[in-house]
């Protein structure tokens, strides 16, 4: 048979296995609240490109078109792929619209 001794050393194990359980919780939760979500790295992407990388192909075209005007042309056609992508993908989930890459 349980004594109240026994019972309330169980009690205290128990409660020493919850604490430890909610603090191995709490680390980890902590560890995702520092994740960037994906639609944060979207933004920063989509920024980089519109504000750099177009930028930068628009003034490398003005210098010399036959040196980088098939590299332009190429980015032009991935940019304009996947912002195709994103448009289907927006239809499908509206609400949940990604920013667009518009290029030449």
């Amino acid at each position: 048979m349980w004594g109240l001794s026994d019972i309330i050393a169980a009690l205290q194990l128990a409660q020493d296995d919850i604490e430890k359980v909610h603090i191995i919780y709490q680390e980890e939760k902590a560890k995702k609240g520092n994740l960037i979500k994906a639609v944060d790295v979207n933004k920063r992407i989509s920024k980089i490109i519109n504000h750099k990388l177009v930028a930068y192909l628009r003034a490398m075209l003005q210098v010399s078109y036959v040196t980088y005007g098939n590299f332009a042309r190429t980015t032009a056609k991935i940019i304009a792929d996947n912002n195709e992508v994103v448009k289907k993908r927006g239809k499908q989930a509206k609400g949940r619209g990604f920013p667009r890459i518009t290029f030449l």
